[in-house]
């Protein structure tokens, strides 16, 4: 479409039925792509990935410390949509920046409508920047 803006986003997914549906919701929207994946914020720290607008992020079931890392290492490749099993609250404690929060398991218009509204923030930012 003539005038659309599209995306690039990155994935960080451990488990595989979990990437799967959103891999699926992407590509049925079809105003993002994937340029990468990883299954866990380690393997994505520990080498360099392409800068992306936004990355999908699974938070696993138990705290670490990497979760002080997020908000600061992450968040250079791109804007954090959180996908969890977890509650805002927790997610909250967490202290890590993000657009949207799909909690799992989450329909496809849940998901359409947290893209939408986080494309509008994406580019409400391009246009102050």
């Amino acid at each position: 479409m003539e005038g659309t803006k599209y995306y690039t986003c990155g994935i960080i997914e451990d488990e595989a039925l979990a990437y799967s549906l959103l891999e699926k919701y992407i590509l049925r929207l079809g105003l993002i792509e994937i340029k990468w994946s990883a299954p866990s914020v380690t393997e994505v720290l520990a080498e360099p990935h392409e800068k992306v607008d936004i990355v999908f992020l699974d938070l696993i079931n138990s705290p670490l410390p990497i979760y002080t890392k997020i908000d600061n290492e992450i968040n250079q490749y791109g804007k954090i949509i959180i996908t969890t099993a977890h509650n805002e609250k927790y997610v909250n404690t967490l202290g890590i920046n993000y657009l949207q929060l799909l909690n799992k398991p989450f329909t496809y218009k849940i998901f359409e409508e947290a893209i939408h509204d986080v494309m509008t923030q994406l580019q409400s930012v391009s246009k102050i920047a």
